[in-house]
């Protein structure tokens, strides 16, 4: 027969495995890595202290994309932050324009 875990234990235990926490200076470390680059929309929650982040660029072509992946790279092996970067083409038949959407949250990495 399973034992059931109190309610404090699972409280103690949600509490353990939250976000990873975006702070300030994570923030500012992005922005500048990012630097005049084009955002096309950012989303964060948790409250008081925020878990989440994500947002997405829109640099200049595909040499502009590969650049600030890069810088988005170097700020996340910097600071071992778990995060996801992806690259999206956008245009038919060739590709345009690149999306690049950053994303922070515990279990990214």
């Amino acid at each position: 027969m399973e034992q059931q875990k109190r309610g404090s234990d699972v409280l103690q235990e949600a509490y353990r495995a939250r976000g990873f926490t975006v702070t300030e200076e994570l923030v500012g470390q992005f922005a500048q890595a990012v630097g005049e680059i084009g955002v096309h929309d950012v989303f964060v929650k948790g409250l008081v202290e925020p878990d989440y982040l994500r947002s997405t660029f829109t640099p200049d072509g595909a040499a502009g994309a590969v650049e600030l992946t890069g810088r988005i790279l170097e700020v996340i092996e910097a600071g071992q932050v778990p995060a996801h970067v992806r690259v999206f083409p956008r245009g038919i038949p060739w590709p345009g324009e690149f999306l690049v959407e950053l994303t922070i949250a515990r279990g990214q990495a």
